[in-house]
């Protein structure tokens, strides 16, 4: 059964001729809600309505909502009942947003906001606002709830350029989306589709190529088709379930992460929990974790130590492997080892009174990298040269023990001026067991404020980045066994705002990389295809779901390309962003902090 749960808000505004498209929606809105909960097991719909400041009094209301429900009844009743308001100039989206944080979302949902409107927020210092909230906090604090907005922008109003602005903001920095409606009668079918495009599925009825939803999957002859299923169909696989629900921690988890027994031979239930919750219960408590059933476990069971032994290969620490094989080859003294992402490694002498430029010294003598060049990290913490008082940080600063690893980053690549066009291309082996994909994802930033998305699913942007960043999205190649992304980087046309550009790898659905076989990371020039630019491998990052694999940095005219390690693993994949995007914040705070 499927874990996945979708949480949707419909917003619309009911000032002046936008009451039109509610009254469109009236019409088909109990159709609609059947056929959502025939094909998306797990939605619930939410719908608002409201009009402007001084509504409330001379229309009766200014916001009102039904919550998040399935009852196609219930939402029927809502929108019938709904009136018109008053009001031609600006609407109250700054609300609705404030108050759509406080619906009562499920933990781990989908979510999404579709905002339909045709006119400006209210800033903060306008008359009614009496809350003073500023729309753009508003639009901040749904992004770090998960919430991804569809900004629907309607009519051609009378400062057109200027909320055209506005609905472009909100869409992106909430890894949404933007889309223009000339005629309310295409919104029912929007809407659906809408739905349709956050369960990862096309509605049989979409207009390929005309749909105002950026889908990027072509539709089946059945009413809905998944992304898995379909190129898993190309591939020859057997698709399976896309997931199970542990009993325990609720979290929906692939086949493989349960046990393949139950943890005694007198249980007599499924084993319906995972095997992470199975050992960390059975170690703490010495008893079966299903309810009604306390069958004994001993702590040699040989039960609980496979399924220990399948955890630790399943979930292998790379990192850990790593130092171990360092310590191996040097066994004496006091040292500290200091390792490049590409594996090479050397030894230099613990001093824990060492200050990090003479640490830096040390590592230029050993690699012949400039210290200026230098990033050194330990346990994901960057080693800072200097302390704010001017004195110099020491190893012992950072609690830097002795035999333990510092890793190197260095640039990978300074683009020459002449340089334009630039391919991050991933390719990876899909895995064994259960089809599944590698989402290549590009973070797009000005200086340390998240501007754009772009990946599989938001393939380019002309508004902010005049098409300087294009995604290819799926293409599946080597008789379908082989996957395949590509990101374009035109470096001349992107916009001098750009200082960061974030290059992510994701895994769709697996717990971590290491599912994938054979995967490959390369950059090179567009004008070279034989000639990398720079090739990096990621076995660092197979215990994790995401990792940062490089990114490209405006400095000044020139352009550096920079590669990461141990530090940049993260949570989140491409329906969970945002962890990824609290990282690379993090990874830029720290590049500014010397």
């Amino acid at each position: 059964m499927s874990s996945d749960k979708y949480e949707i808000v419909f917003s619309f505004d009911t000032t002046g001729s936008m009451y039109g498209c509610l009254a469109e929606v009236r019409n088909r809105l109990g159709e609609m809600v059947r056929e959502l909960n025939r094909n998306i097991s797990g939605i619930r719909i939410a719908i608002f309505s409201h009009g402007d400041y001084g509504d409330e009094r001379n229309h009766g209301y200014l916001t009102k909502y039904v919550d998040f429900t399935n009852d196609a009844q219930k939402l029927c009743n809502y929108v019938r009942d709904v009136g018109k308001t008053g009001g031609s100039g600006k609407a109250v989206y700054e609300l609705v947003m404030r108050q759509v944080q406080t619906l009562s979302w499920t933990n781990g949902s989908h979510r999404a906001l579709v905002l339909i409107g045709d006119t400006l927020p209210h800033e903060a210092n306008d008359s009614g606002n009496v809350q003073r909230l500023v729309w753009k906090n508003e639009v901040a604090r749904l992004r770090d709830m998960g919430v991804k907005i569809y900004a629907i922008q309607c009519g051609d109003s009378g400062y057109r350029d200027e909320t055209t602005s506005f609905f472009r903001y909100i869409a992106s920095r909430s890894f949404g989306y933007y889309m223009s409606l000339s005629n309310f009668s295409q919104v029912s079918q929007l809407l659906l589709e809408i739905c349709f495009r956050e369960a990862g599925l096309v509605h049989a009825n979409s207009n390929s190529g005309k749909s105002p939803v950026p889908m990027v999957i072509s539709s089946g002859s059945s009413s809905v088709n998944s992304k898995a299923s379909i190129t898993a169909a190309a591939s020859g696989f057997n698709v399976k379930a896309e997931g199970l629900i542990c009993e325990k921690c609720g979290e929906g988890k692939l086949s493989e992460e349960f046990p393949p027994t139950t943890i005694t031979d007198d249980c007599i239930h499924p084993p319906s929990i995972c095997l992470r919750c199975v050992v960390e219960h059975v170690r703490k408590h010495n008893v079966c974790p299903h309810q009604d059933c306390a069958q004994a476990v001993d702590d040699n069971s040989e039960q609980l130590l496979l399924f220990e032994a399948i955890l630790d290969e399943m979930f292998l620490d790379y990192n850990k492997v790593l130092e171990e094989n360092l310590r191996a080859a040097h066994p004496d003294g006091d040292v500290i080892y200091i390792s490049t992402l590409t594996g090479d490694s050397e030894v230099i002498p613990y001093d824990a009174s060492m200050t990090i430029t003479q640490l830096k010294g040390k590592v230029k003598g050993k690699f012949n990298i400039d210290p200026k060049d230098q990033t050194l990290l330990y346990n994901e913490k960057r080693l800072k040269v200097k302390k704010g008082s001017g004195q110099l940080y020491t190893l012992s600063d950072f609690a830097v023990a002795k035999n333990s690893t510092i890793y190197i980053l260095v640039p990978l690549f300074r683009v020459s001026e002449d340089l334009d066009h630039v391919v991050f291309d991933l390719s990876w082996g899909f895995p064994d067991m259960h089809p599944d994909f590698l989402d290549a994802s590009c973070f797009v930033f000005q200086q340390s404020e998240f501007m754009q998305l772009i990946d599989w699913n938001h393939p380019t942007d002309d508004y902010y980045l005049k098409g300087a960043i294009k995604h290819t999205q799926e293409i599946t190649t080597s008789g379908g066994s082989t996957g395949h992304q590509k990101i374009d980087v035109y470096l001349k046309r992107l916009p001098p705002s750009i200082t960061h550009i974030f290059f992510t790898l994701s895994s769709w659905k697996s717990p971590n990389l290491s599912a994938f076989t054979n995967p490959s990371l390369k950059f090179f020039d567009a004008c070279e295809t034989d000639c990398d630019l720079c090739e990096t491998t990621f076995t660092h990052a197979l215990n994790s779901p995401a990792v940062i694999m490089c990114s490209i940095v405006r400095t000044g005219k020139e352009w550096l390309i920079l590669e990461y390690g141990p530090e940049a693993l993260v949570d989140g994949n491409a329906k969970r962003y945002n962890p990824i995007r609290l990282k690379v914040e993090e990874l830029i705070k720290e590049s500014y902090d010397v």
